[in-house]
């Protein structure tokens, strides 16, 4: 009923079926119903584009449960539409979300073969965040995914999930071995970039001004997620190399020392998780600040390192008081 009303000739029936579309579950035994549409409508059609792609995209949210249909289905839309980016992109992301493995090899194949290009930045996330929740059919892109981060627009969503696979197990540091250097390079840019501020900051005397109190803000940015932060994802993917590359250890001794208590705070958290040495000192001066305090005892709580916590400042009032001050606007004394 739901195509009689799509392809209807009264306009209102019509578009009510039209903004329906993406509210309806087809299911299986509705795949080749949507197929047949696809054949049926046609360019000189009302919303010839919107409908279309629309259609495409419901593909991806069927799962087969015997034959490769819908993967098939999509493969062929895409060999047809070879002059029109706007459904091929459509089948893309549609791979992305049918979350099969012959759906991912499809997407890697085509993907690596020609990159889809998007008119918004956002998409390029979008286009990888969707196989987040399914880490181990996303190790299937990798590491050959990694050609793409030679792409601005792509760097960022691919080296992100690869954070993900990694942190997560699913890859290990001899599954991308081979780009190294490339990764290893791309880290000493970010530190310099980030060394760059700090020095800014220093030379203009601006480290403690800020717009609102400077504590506050320190304190609300401990408290972001650090995941995704660039740098944050470099000393995941460097880890595997710690003892293997002389390298690494630098790297990770010159985060230790940033002027930015919250990029210290993070590498500590790193280093310490996976059992790498870290000195006391650094442990000290972040524990005896009201300022970093508290978040120090979450992160290596989370960790379950806790016995890397000096003990001088583990107590009920001096943690109660560093939450306290995080949590409101209060001046520090």
């Amino acid at each position: 009923s739901f195509f009689t009303d799509l392809f209807s000739k009264d306009s209102i029936t019509h578009l009510k079926a039209q903004q329906a579309l993406s509210d309806v579950y087809f299911g299986e035994e509705g795949e080749h119903k949507i197929m047949d549409a696809l054949h049926k409508i046609k360019l000189a059609d009302n919303e010839y584009y919107a409908i279309k792609t629309k259609l495409i995209a419901e593909l991806g949210y069927i799962k087969d449960t015997s034959k490769c249909v819908v993967v098939n289905h999509l493969k062929e839309i895409y060999e047809q539409t070879a002059d029109t980016s706007i459904f091929q992109n459509e089948v893309i992301i549609a791979l992305a979300r049918h979350k099969s493995s012959d759906a991912i090899k499809l997407f890697k194949e085509l993907v690596l073969q020609e990159p889809p290009v998007f008119e918004k930045e956002y998409n390029y996330s979008t286009l990888f965040s969707s196989l987040e929740d399914s880490l181990s059919l996303a190790t299937i892109l990798y590491p050959e995914l990694l050609q793409l981060t030679a792409l601005q627009d792509y760097k960022a969503p691919v080296i992100s999930l690869l954070v993900k696979l990694v942190d997560s197990g699913y890859i290990k540091g001899t599954q991308y071995e081979n780009y190294f250097n490339k990764i290893y390079f791309d880290a000493k840019l970010a530190l310099k970039k980030q060394q760059g501020k700090e020095e800014k900051k220093m030379a203009d005397n601006k480290i403690k001004e800020d717009s609102e109190d400077d504590d506050v803000a320190m304190i609300r940015n401990y408290n972001n997620n650090y995941d995704n932060d660039e740098l944050g994802d470099y000393t995941t993917l460097l880890m595997p190399f710690y003892e293997s590359n002389s390298n690494v250890p630098r790297y990770f001794d010159k985060l230790l020392r940033s002027r930015d208590e919250n990029i210290c705070m993070n590498t500590v958290t790193t280093l310490l998780h996976h059992n790498k040495p870290v000195p006391d000192s650094i442990l000290t001066e972040l524990a005896a600040k009201d300022r970093t305090r508290g978040s120090l005892f979450t992160k290596l709580e989370k960790i379950k390192r806790l016995d890397k916590f000096p003990e001088k400042y583990k107590t009920q009032l001096d943690v109660a008081r560093s939450f306290l001050l995080a949590k409101k606007k209060y001046p520090f004394r």
